[in-house]
């Protein structure tokens, strides 16, 4: 798995989980029910893309954001 996301792609992936998962827990009245569960899903998703630097979806659809190797 070649590396597709890059920093500041990183960096948006990492705010928006962020504040969905601050959001949910402190109980913003938009996130209640189901569609508060699956913004938690999404921002759950976006998670382990940020720490691994890998996006499977990306790759699906031929994105790459990380600078590529000289």
């Amino acid at each position: 798995m070649e590396e597709n996301v890059g920093a500041l792609d990183r960096l948006a992936r990492a705010i928006i989980s962020t504040i969905i998962i601050l959001a949910y827990i402190k109980g913003v009245r938009l996130l209640k029910g189901m569609f508060g569960g699956v913004l938690l899903v999404v921002a759950g998703a976006l998670m382990p893309s940020v720490l691994s630097g890998y996006c499977p979806l990306n790759e699906l659809l031929g994105i790459n954001t990380a600078k590529k190797a000289k």
